[in-house]
C-alpha cells in the first residue's frame, strides 16, 4: 500500500492524486504494487504484461505474480512494456479486464495476500500513467528503494520480536536450578540477536535519510535491505534454539516469526541481487 500510494503521490496526475491519496491515507482504500511475473522476478526488464495504445486509450494485457495485497487492494500500480520502452500505469482493481487469483500458500506472511493479477484487455487513459510514456524503468527504481526500505522495516520488526520472545524465555524458563539467561552461551546469544537488530535498524535510518535528502541512497538501501533480512533469519534461528522444543509448537510465536523471516531475503529483490548493486558501488566494475 505504502508503495503503490508513493509511486502516485510523487508521479500522479493532479487528478489521481486528488482523488486517490486522501483515501489511502484514511485507509478507505488498499494499494498494490504489481511488477514481477510468472517468467520475470529480478529482471524486470524482461516482463511482458503490454500497453498498446488504441485511439486515446491503451489496452493492458499479461499477467503479474505474487502481487502482495493483490485480494484486499482497490488500485493497482503496475508496469507495462510499452513497445522498446516501459510505462507505469495506476488502474482500479475493479476495471473490466482484471483478474486476480486465489492468494499463494506461501510459508510466511500469509497476511500478506499475494496472488496473481491477470490483465485481459484492460482499456486505461493518459491520465493513468504514471511518470510519463517510456519512464517506466526509471520510476520503478525509485519506488523500489522505498519498496526495500519499507521490507527494512518488516525484517527488522521481526528481528526484533524474535529477540523479545527469546528473551522472555530465557528470563523464565529454568534450567539447572537457575533461568536460563544465567547460561553464559544462552546470555550471549541473546545479546548477539539485539546487537544484530540494533545495527541492522540504524542502517535502515541511515539509508532513509538519504533517499529523503535526496542523496545517492541506492546502495546504501541494498545493504541495508540485505542487513535487515539477513539479522531477522539469524534472530528467529537463534530464537528457535532458546526456545527448543517450546519453539516447535504451532502456538508458539517463534514458529511464526521463523516462517515471516524466510520471505524478508526476497522480498523486494533478491539479496543476491542487491549484493551486486552494492559491489558495483564498492568495486570498478
Amino acid at each position: 500500500m505504502l508503495c503503490a500510494g508513493k509511486a502516485i503521490e510523487i508521479y500522479g496526475s493532479e487528478q489521481l492524486k486528488g482523488r486517490i491519496l486522501p483515501e489511502l491515507a484514511k485507509g478507505c482504500e488498499i494499494g498494490a504494487l504489481a511488477v514481477s511475473e510468472p517468467g520475470a522476478g529480478s529482471d524486470v526488464s524482461a516482463i511482458k504484461t503490454t500497453a498498446e495504445k488504441c485511439g486515446e486509450e491503451y489496452i493492458l494485457k499479461g499477467e503479474k505474480a505474487y502481487v502482495t495485497n493483490a485480494k484486499v487492494a482497490d488500485g493497482i500500480v503496475t508496469l507495462t512494456k510499452t513497445g522498446d520502452s516501459f510505462t507505469v500505469f495506476a488502474a482500479p482493481k475493479f476495471a473490466a479486464g482484471i483478474c486476480v487469483g486465489e492468494p499463494a500458500r506461501t510459508l510466511g506472511m500469509r497476511g500478506a495476500v499475494a496472488a496473481n493479477i491477470s490483465f485481459n484487455d484492460v482499456n486505461l487513459g493518459d491520465n493513468n500513467i504514471l511518470g510519463g510514456y517510456g519512464n517506466g524503468l526509471a520510476v520503478i527504481a525509485d519506488i523500489f528503494d522505498y519498496v526495500r526500505l519499507n521490507v527494512c522495516a518488516v525484517a527488522n520488526g521481526i528481528a526484533v520480536a524474535a529477540y523479545n520472545v527469546a528473551k522472555s524465555h530465557a528470563e523464565t524458563r529454568e534450567s539447572f536450578g537457575k533461568p536460563l539467561a544465567a547460561h553464559q552461551i544462552v546470555a550471549f546469544r541473546v545479546t548477539d540477536m539485539h546487537v544484530d537488530a540494533d545495527v541492522s535498524r540504524m542502517l535502515m535510518y541511515n539509508a532513509a535519510w538519504k533517499k529523503q535528502n535526496g542523496e545517492k541512497c541506492a546502495p546504501f538501501v541494498a545493504l541495508a535491505k540485505v542487513s535487515a533480512s539477513d539479522t531477522a533469519i539469524k534472530n528467529s534461528d537463534r530464537c528457535m534454539k532458546v526456545l527448543a522444543s517450546a519453539g516447535l509448537s504451532a502456538d508458539s510465536p517463534a514458529q511464526r516469526i521463523y516462517r515471516d523471516a524466510r520471505l524478508m531475503e526476497i522480498a523486494g529483490g533478491t539479496n543476491d541481487i542487491l549484493r551486486q548493486i552494492i559491489a558495483r558501488d564498492l568495486l570498478e566494475l
